[in-house]
């Protein structure tokens, strides 16, 4: 249904209704990440006769979104492809704010992965402005100010994710961390312990918390 109506929505000659045909689909897809069906209904789209400027307007965000989903994951093709949505969509009067958020948080991702950790962190900050209670967002954050040492920060990233979310593993691994660096290991123990308790299949925690129990044992 919600396919369907998107692309009765990119039909319709108003712009307003095709980004609320790119809203729908993104939201499938972040709901779902079944991205074949969705894929299918962007690329009709974006091969429809262009004998108007709706039909050009809607092809062009069909072709936006597409590389977006289509682009690998933490990649520079993927911060490419975000940034060429960014700049057709980045309207919260007219477009989800939260959608926005995980655009924002998704690219910044892929700059922490590239090492660029100053636009990493200028998308978590977009991010968080556009939906303050983005708990994976904060914990995002967290770890790349991590990456960059600047631990404090970190730490107050890690605290306000778990206020948000007191059941996102990886963010008390994190936070873990942040402990073991800083000479706390009775902290970083009690999260990894957490960490696993979440996750109990979680390797990384468990190879984590051995490390401080050695650095403990010294």
């Amino acid at each position: 249904l919600t396919l369907a109506l998107a692309q009765q929505l990119f039909l319709l000659p108003e712009g307003n209704s095709h980004l609320e045909a790119g809203e729908e689909l993104l939201r499938a897809y972040d709901l779902t990440k079944q991205d074949e069906e969705i894929t299918r209904v962007l690329r009709d789209i974006a091969e429809i006769q262009l004998y108007n400027q709706a039909n050009a307007d809607a092809s062009e965000l069909a072709r936006l979104l597409l590389n977006y989903i289509e682009a690998e994951p933490m990649s520079q093709e993927h911060i490419i492809a975000a940034s060429g949505l960014l700049r057709k969509i980045d309207r919260p009067s007219m477009f989800s704010p939260t959608l926005l958020a995980h655009i924002y948080g998704n690219r910044g991702v892929a700059y922490r992965n590239l090492g660029d950790y100053q636009h990493a962190i200028e998308d978590f900050d977009r991010a968080i402005i556009l939906d303050p209670d983005y708990a994976w967002a904060y914990g995002n954050r967290g770890i790349t100010y991590r990456s960059s040492k600047n631990y404090e920060r970190a730490l107050q990233d890690f605290n306000a994710a778990i206020a948000l979310d007191d059941n996102l593993d990886w963010v008390y691994a994190g936070r873990g961390e942040v402990h073991r660096h800083r000479g706390h290991y009775d902290l970083a123990i009690q999260d990894f312990d957490r960490a696993i308790s979440l996750d109990v299949n979680y390797a990384q925690a468990y190879g984590s918390r051995g490390r401080v129990y050695r650095f403990m044992n010294q």
